[in-house]
């Protein structure tokens, strides 16, 4: 009676060690995918760039909002504005793919970078003040500006932060504009 007792267990405990190790790690891209349930992924992604699009950003804008009222945390988010003097179309749809890169690469795993307009990029830092998203921009920013000068274009890059609940005004008028 006792070896069917410890039968039965070294069972359970194989099949929970089987189980433990035969997970598959959960990468970025598949994290989105189940985030976004049956969505295709290309539904949320810019093509151009391989950043999430406008719909995506202003979702997790507003998510974040309604964690920070029920928390009472803070968000940033960080406007790249890029300058606006290209040669042509097809240089400017590769710095951006090269920016979102640079963006993409150099963020947190939380924050979530997106393109929302024809030159624009923003990241929201969840959880973040504006005095913890600065230094973060900073080093985006330089790296972004180092590119556009290596790329010839005498203008800079700049961001534009803006906190909530700091300026919580900012915010609701930053959220309808991208409705629009």
């Amino acid at each position: 009676m006792n070896y069917l007792y410890i039968g039965i267990i070294a069972v359970f405990l194989f099949a929970i060690v089987y189980f433990l190790f035969s997970r598959k790690k959960v990468s970025r891209k598949s994290a989105m995918d189940q985030e976004s349930g049956a969505v295709d992924r290309y539904a949320l992604v810019d093509r151009e760039t391989g950043l999430y699009n406008k719909r995506f950003f202003l979702k997790k804008i507003e998510e974040e909002m309604d964690k920070s009222i029920a928390f009472k945390s803070s968000f940033t988010v960080a406007i790249l504005n890029l300058p606006s003097k290209f040669n042509n179309h097809e240089e400017k749809e590769v710095i951006l793919r090269k920016v979102g890169t640079i963006l993409a690469r150099d963020v947190r795993f939380s924050d979530v970078v997106s393109r929302f307009g024809p030159a624009n990029i923003g990241i929201l830092y969840p959880m973040t003040s504006s005095k913890g998203a600065e230094t973060p921009t900073y080093r985006l920013k330089t790296k972004v500006n180092d590119l556009l000068e290596t790329a010839g274009i005498d203008e800079e890059a700049y961001f534009t932060l803006i906190s909530y609940p700091e300026k919580k005004n900012d915010i609701d008028k930053f959220i309808s504009e991208l409705k629009t």
